[in-house]
């Protein structure tokens, strides 16, 4: 896929500003998602900075417009199981907490 088709994707998926203020509002700041295309499929990638500096996991969460709520209930399972046990996101890729 070429950039130009990405960038049209991207403008095409609304729910992007969307998610992005629901995971601020679910989980604070410091949160990133971004699509990304992976064997000919667009899927989510999140991304966690903190003090730590940056954390990149890749889910197979596809990244389209009808997996929002997918989207969101992983952004919000993800944060709190690294919140209560006090673990790291590769952590949670490890037990495949944001695995669709």
């Amino acid at each position: 896929m070429g950039l130009l088709m990405k960038v049209k994707l991207w403008q095409k998926l609304s729910i992007v500003s969307k998610v992005f203020a629901d995971i601020r509002d679910d989980c604070g700041k410091g949160w990133n998602l971004r699509g990304r295309e992976v064997v000919c499929k667009m899927v989510m990638q999140i991304d966690r900075n903190d003090e730590n500096g940056r954390i990149t996991l890749l889910t197979n969460i596809g990244w389209r417009k009808d997996n929002k709520r997918n989207i969101l209930n992983a952004i919000v399972k993800i944060k709190d199981f690294m919140y209560h046990n006090g673990n790291s996101l590769k952590e949670a890729q490890k037990l495949n907490l944001c695995i669709n």
